[in-house]
């Protein structure tokens, strides 16, 4: 018999390409296999060839596929199962030599092959490994999720760079103003009493020290981010530096007519610590507390603690605003303000906590926030190293 060399030629192609291609009768019997359908299922096309294609679809897929191909015999129109459908069309896994195969991701169609009478004779059957692409898809949904997060993350730092500026602005400018504006008074004679004079004094002096603080807290986060800062760690006697910090703090207290009171049982209690920056630390605590309680008391409880009372632990309880629960790990980033309407109201840098933090461990403690949340004011527990 004469062989055709177009039908050979048209033979060898579909054997050579690069994706799987199979073909089917009507009784769902294999009638061709190519190469790449032998070396990613194992299966010589000796070995499948007159054998129904069910006994290669996994169980599920059947129930599937097999009406598809009927439909494709029956109306004459491709079919395309996608891999955002199909999981794999053929059940690779269960062929022999399986250690050999790849799981993969399959692009299916099926496609009618007509007679010279125009009935449809097969169904063709090309599988398209995507797996590749489809990883690439992934990975570039991943990329894309990534700079979303990266981009949200950047708007929020610039909002809170931008609130950072405006509060450190009313920070420095406000104790500046009254300055200015009682050394006015003073200079001009204004002052219509003796007292009312001390009184203006006093109110130099708070406006000077907050400017103070302010400026301290700017230049100490400065000097910690960029690794400069240095401490000179002494025992330190606990009721000592409270009662400077007590009398640091009593014209606010007054002011804001809250109750204070320091519950001390050891008052040889000593912690190792740099003075002036616990102080701080302390005042920094102490100044929220009193920021955030529009009414009530603020409690100091100191007292040792651990399994030998070998810790000293202060805790300053308010009855103040409290804080939600969920956002209690934002207040230690710097420059962050849980909320900016509040921190108009009482101002604030939004650094005093952030350093505070820095600060304790720096000198081996720790600190922590809890709160029951809104309304039922806040714990702000210190730990360190008790000396004895």
């Amino acid at each position: 018999m004469e062989i055709n060399p177009v039908h050979l030629l048209n033979h060898q192609i579909i054997r050579d390409l690069p994706f799987g291609v199979m073909a089917v009768d009507r009784d769902f019997r294999i009638i061709d296999w190519n190469f790449w359908m032998e070396k990613n299922t194992g299966l010589l096309r000796i070995q499948v060839q007159g054998k129904e294609i069910s006994q290669f679809l996994p169980e599920h897929r059947e129930r599937e596929m097999l009406p598809v191909i009927a439909r494709v015999f029956e109306q004459g129109k491709k079919f395309i199962f996608s891999s955002e459908v199909a999981e794999q069309f053929l059940n690779f896994s269960q062929v022999p030599n399986q250690s050999r195969i790849r799981s993969m991701i399959q692009d299916t169609e099926f496609r009618p092959l007509f007679d010279i009478e125009g009935e449809v004779a097969a169904v063709c059957i090309l599988i398209h490994d995507v797996t590749e692409r489809v990883i690439r898809l992934k990975d570039l949904e991943n990329l894309n999720r990534s700079f979303a997060i990266a981009h949200k993350a950047l708007e929020e730092a610039n909002r809170v760079k931008t609130d950072f500026l405006a509060n450190t602005s009313h920070e420095l400018r406000t104790p500046l103003t009254n300055i200015l504006g009682f050394v006015e008074l003073l200079e001009n004679g204004l002052a219509e009493s003796e007292e009312e004079e001390k009184a203006f004094f006093s109110n130099i002096r708070e406006s000077a020290t907050h400017l103070l603080d302010s400026i301290n807290n700017i230049l100490r986060t400065a000097e910690i981010q960029a690794g400069k800062f240095e401490m000179n760690l002494r025992p330190v006697n606990l009721g000592e530096v409270l009662s400077e910090v007590q009398a640091r703090i009593h014209p606010e207290i007054k002011k804001m007519g809250l109750d204070f009171a320091i519950e001390m049982e050891d008052f040889e209690l000593a912690v190792l610590v740099d003075y002036e920056e616990f102080k701080q630390v302390l005042i920094n605590v102490l100044d929220n507390a009193i920021k955030f309680t529009d009414s009530g008391s603020i409690r100091v409880v100191v007292q040792r603690a651990g399994v030998a009372d070998d810790r000293a632990e202060i805790r300053v309880i308010d009855t103040g605003h409290g804080i939600d629960p969920e956002k209690i790990k934002l207040v230690f980033e710097p420059f962050r303000q849980i909320d900016s309407s509040t921190t108009r109201k009482h101002g604030g840098t939004g650094l005093g906590l952030s350093i505070s933090r820095s600060m304790m461990e720096r000198m081996n403690g720790t600190i922590e926030i809890t709160s029951p949340g809104l309304g039922q004011g806040t714990t702000v527990t210190l730990r360190l190293a008790a000396v004895w």
